[in-house]
């Protein structure tokens, strides 16, 4: 038989294939197909979803994101998270490391903090209180979650000054019964509250939360000698300001919230791992599934395959044509399952920066689209030693 006689042999074969599967897709087979499709679509997005959110470990997706923050904290801190810090190693002269941050190219707001939870009384109520000193100025929207607005800002605020002011969250103020414009006592020391955060759906925003101004919160705390803060947060989109604030302090550390939140929880070994870890799951079930399906497609036709045989197609031929239908079954499926596994990853990014975190924990790129296809190919070519196997014990064909 001549090349083009070759040729033209398999093109025809990979035609009838072709048509094979659009037949059963619409007719005889359809439910058979639908299901077949979605459990190999299932594999390759959890592929997908889990790859991105490895590859977020790994590549730290936060650096680059539009509000990342920066914690500044100290290195022999333990293993406490920034956010809730309340105890440990403290910083000196935080007002002045304020101003220098402040004056540093790219740095959109930031704040020195001091926090440690209080027993705070209004209206015989008294309840404990995370209390959280801060510097507030027009730019920081926000500090975990609840908003500054009525403390004091520079010029109005300056070091060593107290101000008698106190902010708290929706939580604390029905805890304590109070409005803003009532007083609360904490450790002796009488403060008006001049604003009752409401939240907009923060998750800090519904504890029993309270903000100061630095100065206050130094004056309870007997920090005001020597200036004490906790951490540093800082709010940029510039990567660079990393350098400035690990310069600030010997011995400090420069954390981003998402790598605190999360990040902090694995290594890149542990994210590779986990990709890896994926792809052999994947693999290896959709293997299996394809080439379970496929056996049984061949069982449950073998009357077909017999009929084939009979006219003298080769099982050869006949792998081929088996073949087609099945690399069309696994890649209406490969690309059913990276577009779910693209959703997947958008859904939870929206989900955690909604409720948990700030900034998305998993990488989202339209290439993993592409490899969760490639995945997929591999997953068809690995079935086909299985399909040869049944194909041969089933048809009775032509040997070549």
């Amino acid at each position: 038989m001549s090349i083009r006689n070759s040729v033209h042999r398999i093109r025809s074969l990979i035609g009838l294939g072709i048509r094979r599967f659009l037949v059963q897709a619409r007719q005889s087979g359809r439910r058979r197909i639908r299901y077949t499709v979605f459990g190999i679509a299932l594999a390759i997005a959890l592929l997908v979803i889990v790859t991105g959110i490895g590859l977020g470990l790994a590549v730290g997706t936060t650096v680059y994101d539009d509000e990342m923050d920066y914690w500044l904290v100290p290195a022999d801190d333990g293993e406490d998270s920034p956010l809730v810090d309340t105890g440990g190693p403290q910083f000196a002269d935080a007002h002045e490391a304020h101003t220098i941050i402040t004056d540093t190219d790219g740095v959109d707001a930031t704040t020195p903090v001091l926090s440690h939870p209080h027993l705070t009384e209004a209206n015989n109520h008294s309840e404990y209180l995370l209390v959280h000193g801060i510097i507030n100025s027009p730019e920081l929207e926000s500090f975990t979650g609840v908003s500054p607005d009525g403390l004091p800002s520079p010029p109005e605020y300056t070091a060593n000054q107290t101000t008698g002011t106190i902010v708290l969250t929706e939580a604390a103020s029905n805890q304590l019964a109070v409005e803003p414009g009532d007083n609360v006592t904490i450790d002796t020391t009488e403060f008006t509250i001049v604003a009752v955060d409401e939240g907009s759906g923060d998750f800090a925003a519904n504890l029993p939360v309270a903000l100061l101004p630095l100065s206050d919160m130094q004056e309870l705390m007997g920090a005001t000698a020597n200036d004490q803060a906790d951490q540093f947060v800082v709010q940029t989109t510039d990567p660079a300001v990393e350098e400035t604030l690990a310069d600030l302090y010997p011995n400090a550390e420069v954390e981003t919230r998402g790598s605190m939140t999360v990040s902090a929880l694995f290594d890149e070994e542990m994210a590779l791992a986990l990709a890896l870890t994926a792809v052999v799951i994947s693999v290896v079930v959709g293997t299996l599934f394809v080439g379970t399906v496929t056996g049984l497609e061949i069982a449950s036709d073998r009357s077909t395959l017999q009929t084939l045989s009979a006219i003298g197609i080769s099982v050869r031929s006949q792998l081929l044509l088996i073949s087609t239908q099945m690399f069309g079954l696994t890649i209406a499926g490969g690309i059913l399952g990276s577009l779910l596994g693209l959703g997947g990853i958008y859904a939870l990014n929206t989900i955690l920066t909604a409720t948990i975190i700030t900034n998305p924990v998993a990488y989202f790129h339209p290439l993993l689209a592409g490899y969760g296809l490639l995945v997929t190919m591999i997953i068809a070519l690995l079935a086909l030693p299985a399909i040869w196997i049944v194909l041969r014990r089933l048809s009775g064909g032509v040997p070549a």
